[in-house]
């Protein structure tokens, strides 16, 4: 009777244990082809808030380019406001000069006259349209990065009549826009702005940087413009470092019209807004998209691509959502397998 309760006792330890392992193995087995879901809503996880600073380099030479970028106002507008987005504008120049109008935003702070523009405001179009029509008598040492750090600098100040202090917001992207034909000349490095700029406004919880520099001027020495009446080019070297650093877009300004220049800026501004942030790390082959229950394409033209450095979808061309659209994203996380 001792033997066979032995045998009785390991005869069912050995069947507990086959048991466990039977069950551990169809638990791995149902977790590995689990599908994962995430379903995310636009206006929920989706940005659509902008903050956008146009610095204008208003010396001489300049009228004809900021015509250009003037006659796009309106047209850059109206689709930001058919995405639904939520955008203030403000204008600086490139004068730093003691009289000049660069180192803070262009207006006197009333309800006729104000520093920045909503979609709210009366004749913000015109105001706009005004005031990126700088003129050519600004200084011709032009100090373009150091202008718009200075502009960030007054719009933080604390101040209870601080006339810019609605302008800027922690949870918007930041986008600089520089229109200039010649390089920055101001002491301001290039390294010491790109610090300022992500200690002032940090990254998203994504990863993604919280600001975006793009440039509309001359992109290399032997462009089909020069600078003006000069003889030689000026290439934006610094304002092109700035855009490399953020992902950003430069533009030449040797065109007859800029319309294509400023389309692009506003693409890259919605990609930044659009980004979709991934929680989990994704198996990318798994990965599927829709937009309004349609399935989207993988393609960095008219649909979305992965980036793995924060973990994002972003989408592209005519794949980028409206404020009204909702997206669902499903795949299986990596750790799954």
């Amino acid at each position: 009777m001792k033997m066979n309760f032995k045998t009785s006792k390991l005869g069912s330890l050995t069947m507990l244990a086959l048991l466990a392992t039977s069950i551990m193995a169809c638990s791995k087995k149902s977790f590995d082809t689990a599908p994962a879901q995430t379903q995310f809503i636009q206006g929920d996880v989706t940005n659509s808030k902008v903050d956008i600073i146009m610095m204008v380099d208003n010396s001489t030479s300049m009228s004809q380019h900021q015509k250009k970028l003037s006659s796009q106002i309106s047209s850059m507008i109206s689709q930001l406001n058919s995405m639904g987005l939520d955008w203030h504008i403000g204008v600086t120049t490139s004068d730093m000069s003691t009289s000049g109008t660069g180192g803070y935003l262009n207006g006197a702070g009333t309800a006729i006259d104000p520093t920045y523009i909503t979609p709210t405001t009366a004749n913000g179009m015109q105001i706009l349209t005004n005031r990126v029509m700088a003129g050519e008598n600004g200084s011709d040492y032009e100090k373009g990065i150091e202008s718009v750090k200075s502009s960030i600098g007054n719009i933080l100040d604390p101040a209870a009549n601080n006339p810019d202090k609605g302008f800027w917001r922690d949870d918007a992207v930041l986008a600089l826009i520089f229109l200039s034909d010649e390089d920055d000349i101001g002491a301001t490095t290039v390294a010491d702005f790109e610090k300022y700029m992500d200690q002032v406004k940090k990254p998203f919880p994504s990863g993604q940087k919280g600001w975006v520099a793009n440039f509309l001027g001359l992109l290399d020495i032997n462009p089909t413009c020069t600078s003006g009446p000069f003889a030689y080019p000026a290439p934006g070297f610094k304002y092109m470092q700035l855009v490399d650093y953020t992902a950003g877009v430069k533009e030449s300004i040797c065109t007859s019209s800029l319309d294509v220049a400023v389309q692009n800026v506003k693409v890259r501004i919605l990609e930044f807004l659009k980004d979709f942030y991934i929680p989990r790390i994704p198996i990318v082959s798994t990965i599927k998209v829709y937009k309004n229950g349609v399935l989207v394409p993988a393609s960095n033209t008219d649909g979305w691509e992965y980036l793995p450095a924060n973990h994002t979808i972003r989408f592209h061309g005519t794949a980028v959502p409206n404020s009204s659209d909702k997206i669902k994203v499903d795949f299986q996380p990596l750790e799954a397998t």
